[in-house]
């Protein structure tokens, strides 16, 4: 056993310390909600993609802007987690569908491109999916417009891009949060943790992408 000095701040430096992170939390805080909700110019869009967990108030600015364009419509998703008896839809993408064609937009215009079953990378695995499909209808390259919801943008982009190739252009498209935005996402819990949870996401997608194995799985046919 041997004594040793420790230096403590005394209580005012504590204090200014905290209040010294309370401001650099506060202006950097509207910049970490912009890095994951790129909003990408959309130029000659040849086909929406729809990420079919996109609330419902992203459903009408969502309808308005795909009366300006001509573009097919295809909606994405796995199976859903709860509500598949009431709602008589197996997964997101089926139900995405089924909304949009309430809102008024054609049923032969949209069409669900559902995703097996993932334990994880649920959204890579609907990219693979959408993949699969676009080989399947001998698509081989173009510019997709990908709609999905304010902090989830960066990464759904990143993982559609990995997934579709170089061939395919991904534009993100993303919907707000009615509920907290930009300037006052810290204020409330939802935005707390979606922010932090996307954050966290996204660099879990940075350092252990996925994997062949799990892009293999990904692309089987679902149940």
């Amino acid at each position: 056993m041997r004594r040793r000095t420790l230096w403590w701040p005394e209580w005012p430096a504590v204090l200014g310390g905290f209040a010294t992170l309370a401001v650099l939390f506060r202006l950097s805080a509207p910049f970490a909600y912009d890095i994951l909700a790129p909003t990408d110019e959309e130029a000659g869009a040849d086909w929406t993609v729809v990420e079919g967990w996109i609330p419902d108030y992203a459903v009408s600015g969502l309808v308005r802007r795909l009366a300006l364009s001509t573009a097919p419509v295809l909606t994405t998703g796995g199976p859903l987690e709860r509500g598949a008896y009431l709602a008589g839809y197996g997964t997101y993408a089926e139900l995405a569908r089924a909304t949009l064609a309430a809102a008024g937009v054609a049923t032969d215009r949209v069409a669900a491109v559902p995703a097996p079953l993932a334990r994880r990378d649920r959204t890579f695995a609907s990219a693979v999916a959408l993949r699969r499909h676009f080989q399947a209808i001998g698509v081989a390259s173009g510019t997709v417009v990908l709609v999905t919801q304010d902090v989830h943008a960066r990464r759904s982009r990143a993982l559609f891009r990995r997934a579709l190739g170089p061939a395919f252009k991904v534009q993100a498209r993303p919907y707000p949060s009615p509920i907290y935005g930009r300037g006052d996402w810290w204020r409330s819990s939802e935005g707390v943790r979606a922010v932090v949870g996307e954050w966290l996401a996204w660099l879990h997608t940075l350092v252990a992408p996925p994997s062949a194995r799990i892009e293999e799985a990904a692309g089987q046919p679902g149940p």
